[in-house]
């Protein structure tokens, strides 16, 4: 029982009959209840707008996870009359042109293959002698009587005792590059089955060197130069090229996966075609996928502002405000999601707005997609050829086909026009100049130098500098241009996670709840003050009255005494 309470019992019979306890809490109140509603209000305001920045923290980091899904490479619809005989894929968006094309498949590239056959007695065990085979890589020619020309290459195999079973010769030749060896039973003999790359110039011959005519080794051999040569009943399959035709220009390749006939495309060869039969291959630019994205997307933002608008609005004619009102984070990302359409798009050429590619700012400040605009930016070439960039991705136009650029979107290169500079040097060395950056490096398997940046005005992008351009020693430039959905994705990232700038200020308003927190734990302390002072000068009071009471009884018990001693 508090001082005040006890105080109201003991009054109730000797002192002045006053509720205390009542009286000292409301006397506190209307000292303090002014300071407690305000520390109250304010408390309840920015535990709110804590909640809130979560929960737009959260939306916004739904819409990046969306913008990830979208992908920076343009993709292609390709129509294909003859996918039986041919198939085509995109290797390089970047450098694939949209076209049509007219192909006949006439030959596919075969490899060599033969058979040696062992005699029924020549198990997978037995000793087939020991001695060196020499294998010649080149060219058979056509017609009965056969030549061979050798591409320079000769390998040879010794093979020695211990390693000479059937399954030691088969590892031995495997062991040759371009060769690749097989073992096949049919119940009663075994054969050594050999098979070469594809192409003309992959076939092989096989000198045996052994001295033993009569071990099983000696049978270890092919040539069919001449006519009528014994070992013709070896071939299985003769080596050739493929052949094709594309639009009138003959094309020969020595595998059936041509990866550089096509700008961009690899054309891979299923089955050849009869003389005139004509296959019809039609590449463009998939203007609906990139579409239905673009919509998505107009969808995406649209929540994220409907949203954000209704946390800041001001509550205007009487209406009431939204719980981040005035905040100026908030407030700031409001009015950045109102300049969308606004906001330029730079590096590929003129500056280009969403508004030029059919995404519409309504009288609401909703987005919406115009079908019309969207078809007339379809006509423009530069729109046209980077459209997909413009939006989703980081589009680096060169001036030469030698030279390769892949981006990574996370990234944000140096938007603009940089110049590039090759200069061969001693030892197969090249000194490249990229912008500003300079560095040595030599050619690797592929005859190209790859240049990849982590930092700088160029991270995230990938330079590959072709042979050709590398032996021109050229001199050049290529164009950096940053798309929507890349730049407004790292403004959304400076605001994310735990240093991001929601976080600060998230942090700002939790300071400002401590404080809050300190007062109200400080007007506590007061209230207990002013409730002891209270309790201390109505205690004295009632002391007081409760002495006078005393008084008054013991005068009129005298009084009462005297009246009866009088009578």
């Amino acid at each position: 029982m508090s001082g005040s309470e006890i105080l109201s019992s003991i009054n109730k019979t000797s002192g002045s009959g006053i509720d205390i306890a009542s009286l000292v809490e409301n006397l506190v109140a209307v000292e303090t209840q002014v300071s407690q509603s305000n520390i109250t209000k304010d408390k309840e305001s920015i535990e709110t707008k804590i909640s809130e920045l979560g929960r737009l923290s959260s939306q916004l980091s739904k819409l990046k996870g969306n913008m990830d899904g979208y992908t920076s490479e343009t993709p292609f619809s390709i129509e294909n009359s003859h996918p039986n005989n041919f198939q085509v894929t995109v290797s390089n968006p970047q450098a694939i042109e949209e076209s049509d094309y007219n192909i006949n498949v006439s030959k596919l590239a075969k490899n060599q293959i033969i058979h040696l056959d062992f005699a029924a007695d020549v198990t997978s065990s037995t000793n087939l002698g020991t001695g060196t085979i020499e294998i010649s890589f080149g060219s058979w020619s056509e017609g009965a009587t056969k030549t061979f020309t050798s591409n320079g290459r000769t390998e040879n195999l010794n093979i020695v005792q211990g390693a000479n079973t059937i399954e030691g010769l088969r590892a031995a030749f495997n062991k040759i590059d371009g060769i690749d060896a097989a073992v096949v039973s049919n119940g009663h003999i075994n054969s050594l089955i050999l098979r070469s790359e594809t192409g003309a110039a992959s076939g092989f011959k096989i000198t045996n060197n052994v001295s033993d005519a009569s071990s099983p080794l000696a049978n270890v051999g092919f040539d069919i130069t001449g006519q009528n040569s014994s070992d013709v009943s070896k071939l299985t399959q003769a080596s050739q090229d493929a052949e094709i035709n594309i639009d009138g220009v003959s094309v020969i390749s020595p595998t059936n996966k041509l990866k550089n006939t096509i700008y961009g495309a690899e054309l891979s060869l299923q089955a050849t075609m009869s003389t005139g039969e004509i296959g019809k291959i039609s590449i463009s630019r998939d203007e609906a996928a990139f579409r239905t994205d673009l919509e998505n997307l107009i969808g995406d933002l649209n929540t994220v502002k409907t949203s954000i608008k209704e946390l800041t609005s001001r509550g205007l004619n009487g209406s009431q405000g939204g719980p981040l009102a005035g905040d100026t984070r908030a407030t700031q990302i409001a009015l950045r999601l109102e300049k969308i359409t606004t906001t330029a798009i730079e590096g590929f050429g003129q500056p280009l707005y969403l508004s030029q590619l059919g995404v519409r700012t309504e009288l609401d400040g909703t987005l919406s997609f115009d079908e019309a605009t969207f078809q007339r930016s379809m006509q423009n070439t530069t729109i046209k050829q980077n459209f997909r960039e413009i939006i989703f991705g980081i589009g680096v136009n060169t001036d030469a086909t030698g030279l390769s650029v892949k981006s990574d979107r996370n990234k944000i290169p140096s938007i603009g026009t940089h110049s590039y500079q090759i200069e061969a040097i001693e030892n197969n060395q090249y000194q490249i100049s990229i912008g500003d950056q300079t560095f040595t490096s030599s050619p690797n398997a592929d005859g190209n130098i790859v240049s990849r940046h982590i930092e700088g005005n160029f991270k995230g992008l990938t330079f590959t500098f072709g042979n050709d351009l590398l032996t021109s020693e050229s001199t050049g430039t290529f164009q950096v241009g940053v798309g929507f959905v890349p730049n407004f994705r790292s403004y959304i990232e400076g605001l994310l996670g735990p240093s991001g700038g929601i976080a600060k200020h998230t942090e700002t308003y939790e300071d400002n709840l401590k404080t809050l927190q300190a007062e109200e734990q400080s007007l506590e302390e007061r209230q207990e003050s002013l409730t002891d002072r209270y309790n201390l000068e109505f205690g004295r009071m009632e002391t007081a009255i409760s002495n006078l009471k005393r008084q008054g009884e013991y005068i009129t018990s005298l009084m009462d005494m005297w009246t009866n001693y009088n009578k």
